[in-house]
């Protein structure tokens, strides 16, 4: 069983100096000269800052680097600067009593086979939509020979021949004539 402290005492000797209450050195991830550097710190002794592990199992310790930002109890420690797992850096500090969870392999990736695309077909509008509409323009063309001022427009505007005469709108079931903007048949005398 080690401690972080070790490891890292371990790692560059003489490099390591107490200073008050911390050990520090150089970082083992992003460097400093050996015997020089101050950047990384190590309180073996301090209970704060733990993660839920290391807290349970009362194991104190952290460290942190003033240049690479790292920061972390034993295990972060064992994980980012030895390379350890999770579970070897527990195994490493006694920590035995860990849960065991059986490893979960991801299920294979079937390839997806897709259809041909074929378009949807949709259906016409149903007859008795078909005869409502056909009421209702009935009526509006009925309605419309009793405003003057609406022939007028009409005259002036959507009448393609001149004549005034109001043209047909609504759905055709039988014509594919297409549409002007004001619904009159693109298939009109000129």
């Amino acid at each position: 069983m080690s401690t972080m402290l070790e490891l890292y005492r371990h790692r560059f000797g003489a490099g390591v100096k107490a200073r008050g209450n911390g050990w520090n050195g150089p970082c083992p991830i992003c460097g400093g000269e050996v015997g020089k550097s101050d950047r990384f710190m190590i309180w073996p002794d301090r209970e704060r800052d733990l993660g839920y592990t290391c807290t349970e199992n009362h194991i104190p310790g952290v460290f942190s680097c003033r240049r690479c930002g790292r920061t972390g109890d034993s295990i972060r420690y064992m994980m980012d600067m030895e390379g350890m797992s999770f579970r070897e850096a527990c195994a490493e500090l006694g920590i035995s009593d860990m849960p065991v969870r059986p490893r979960r392999r991801p299920a294979p990736l079937e390839p997806q086979v897709r259809a041909a695309w074929q378009p949807s077909v949709k259906e016409g509008p149903s007859e008795r939509w078909q005869n409502y509409a056909a009421k209702l323009l009935a009526e509006a063309e009925a309605e419309i020979w009793n405003h003057p001022e609406a022939l007028n427009w009409l005259a002036r505007t959507a009448s393609p021949d001149g004549s005034g005469r109001v043209p047909s709108s609504g759905f055709r079931r039988s014509r594919g004539t297409a549409r002007t903007r004001h619904g009159c048949s693109s298939l009109a005398a000129s």
